[in-house]
């Protein structure tokens, strides 16, 4: 049967946490569908996966709409939230994508980084 068989057998809230092994394999081994999404679908139903996917593009536009602060770190952490997420859905499972996770975390901090504030005195020593 097929990961998507899964999600739809229990399309809410999944078969639970750490359900992928016993499903597909019958028994209770780590197994994992290499897809974060299809995992989070399979484990935790579309709850989760409507969960997840808020979470990370409110990060995500969090990030994008602060760009103007620091353009250039937000980019790089962008592009870096972006590949961490296309290695997420062919490779891995939930525990060994924690890189994701604090990618994610990393773009909502960024966000709210405040610019450095303006001080002429120090602009007038510095001679800029």
């Amino acid at each position: 049967m097929s990961s998507v068989q899964y999600v739809i057998d229990a399309p809410i809230f999944g078969h639970g946490i750490g359900s992928f092994g016993v499903l597909y394999v019958g028994e209770d081994i780590r197994s994992y569908p290499h897809n974060i999404v299809l995992e989070l679908g399979v484990e935790g139903g579309l709850v989760a996966v409507i969960l997840f996917a808020a979470f990370s593009g409110w990060c995500l536009l969090c990030a994008v709409h602060n760009r103007h602060r620091d353009p250039h770190l937000i980019g790089v952490t962008v592009a870096v939230w972006v590949y961490l997420f296309a290695n997420a859905m062919v490779t891995g499972d939930l525990s060994t994508n924690r890189m994701l996770f604090a990618g994610t975390a990393l773009l909502l901090a960024i966000s709210s980084i405040q610019p450095h504030p303006v001080n002429p005195l120090a602009d007038d020593l510095l001679g800029r």
